[in-house]
């Protein structure tokens, strides 16, 4: 299977403006060209393509290990430039805006990928492949995001293999770009298997044990460690404990209030009778 349908190209732009002496920054989705192929196209004859990198479409779910969604805001007036980075939680990708780019990608460093920075200067937003030289004053304004850098795959990254044929190794839960093979220093055991993108994500639910068990279903592992951890046992037990607890109070509780009760009635009625006296006596002392 290609990776094609769920490997999207990025756009990142950028714009300077002489007359301020202000650059800005814009991180768009590719488009599709006339052999219904992803490109970065011009964006604008003031938008110079600083490079494009991969991510994974933002649909797919569950969110990868080691990934995030991240969406990137963009300004809807003039001069259109992205103004915003933020990690995405809206885990069903219910509220896409039109105003806003998603993908996912990877939030730490990973072989055969490369760091994709992201500043800020005011609500302007610059995502860069390098870092600005520090020696530069022009750059004193500007303050690398929390989220940045992200980890994006790029031709470059991946030895110029073709994006579409890219395969990806499980490795400790995470899909990891694979196009040439190097030493797997990740794991103990041996892992051969390379996969495209969505396959990977599958055999990733599968745990390989590095003590020559066969490979087990990952919710199938949880589900067996719980059944032998003594800790939910334990729990499991105590928790018909309560529910006998419980009752005891429940009962006690209402004797308590049976009994103040009666109290009250019985205070209500000794007043009444001792009232009914003085008036009795009161009655006699005037015949």
């Amino acid at each position: 299977m290609s990776n094609s349908n769920y490997m999207l190209p990025f756009c990142v732009y950028h714009k300077y403006d002489r007359s301020s002496n202000s650059l800005y920054g814009y991180l768009g989705n590719s488009q599709k060209d006339k052999n219904g192929k992803f490109k970065c196209i011009p964006y604008d004859n003031d938008w110079e393509l600083k490079g494009t990198f991969y991510a994974i479409d933002p649909k797919i779910r569950p969110i990868p290990h080691r990934m995030n969604l991240y969406m990137v805001e963009r300004n809807e007036g003039f001069p259109y430039n992205s103004t915003k980075l933020d990690i995405d939680y809206d885990f069903y990708f219910t509220q896409m805006q039109k105003n806003k780019v998603y993908f996912l990608t990877y939030s730490s460093i990973i072989k055969f990928t490369v760091p994709l920075y992201f500043f800020k200067n005011g609500m302007n937003l610059l995502p860069s492949f390098t870092k600005p030289d520090a020696s530069d004053k022009f750059w004193d304004e500007w303050t690398e995001l929390k989220p940045s850098p992200l980890y994006v795959i790029t031709d470059k990254s991946i030895i110029n293999k073709s994006i579409d044929n890219l395969e990806f190794k499980c490795v400790n839960g995470a899909c990891i770009p694979w196009p040439e093979e190097i030493d797997d220093i990740y794991i103990a055991n041996k892992n051969d298997s390379k996969f495209d993108f969505t396959s990977c994500l599958m055999y990733c639910n599968v745990i390989n044990s590095n003590r020559g068990v066969n490979s087990t279903n990952l919710l199938s592992n949880i589900r067996h460690s719980e059944e032998n951890s003594p800790l939910i046992k334990t729990s499991s037990i105590s928790n018909t404990k309560p529910s006998h607890s419980l009752l005891y109070i429940l009962v006690i509780i209402i004797v308590v209030l049976v009994i103040i009760g009666i109290a009250i009635i019985c205070f209500f009625l000794s007043r009444k009778g001792s009232s009914k006296k003085i008036f009795t006596n009161e009655m006699i002392k005037y015949m």
